[in-house]
């Protein structure tokens, strides 16, 4: 169940990168 937390976390900090960038 952390590894789901972990990806849901990453993909966010991605999506936030994206957007920043």
């Amino acid at each position: 169940m952390v590894a789901p937390s972990i990806r849901y976390l990453v993909g966010k900090a991605i999506a936030l990168g994206l957007v920043w960038f």
